[in-house]
């Protein structure tokens, strides 16, 4: 069995799995995949799309053909040096439609992930106050503390994607 690619700006993909297919309303193609792909190819794909809202990929079978996309949620796993990603890629003209019920298909998930967070942020502020209460934090510990934590964020949100195996998540 020969291997399938797709390619994303020009950099081959190894295809695992791949559903394709297109919207009602739009006709727009949309494309769940599971892709192979090492480190360095990732970093080659970050660099030419940076700053780009589409960028071209040829589906496989259609390597004649370039289509302005972008990605939807990817989670990926990293096992020496190869990707193994869960993505989804829909077509430019997807976005041209209302997106009304877009973040439908975020619930519950992201009014209880809002919840626990605000309930999180309240409790660090409490007990924040509980230890300068009792003299174990200072507020210039604490401006430390902010502070280290600051740059992580941007660091930290690609780990909100990675899983342990991508074919648990082949299901959309």
């Amino acid at each position: 069995m020969s291997k399938s690619f797709l390619f994303i700006e020009g950099i081959p993909c190894e295809v695992l799995k791949y559903a394709q297919e297109r919207e009602k309303q739009t006709s727009a193609v949309g494309v769940n995949a599971i892709l192979r792909v090492d480190r360095g190819s990732v970093m080659e794909i970050k660099k030419r799309i940076q700053g780009k809202d589409y960028f071209k990929v040829t589906l496989p079978d259609e390597y004649q053909t370039k289509i302005d996309m972008r990605f939807g949620k990817i989670l990926w796993n990293y096992d020496g040096n190869l990707y193994t990603a869960r993505v989804a890629l829909v077509e430019n003209t997807y976005d041209s439609i209302s997106q009304v019920t877009v973040f439908d298909y975020l619930e519950p998930e992201l009014t209880n992930t809002r919840i626990q967070c605000a309930k999180t942020s309240a409790y660090v502020v409490a007990l924040e106050n509980i230890l300068i209460a009792k003299n174990i934090l200072n507020s210039s510990d604490l401006e430390i503390i902010r502070k280290s934590v600051e740059n992580l964020e941007k660091l930290k949100m690609k780990e909100l994607y990675h899983v342990d195996n991508v074919y648990d998540y082949w299901e959309f």
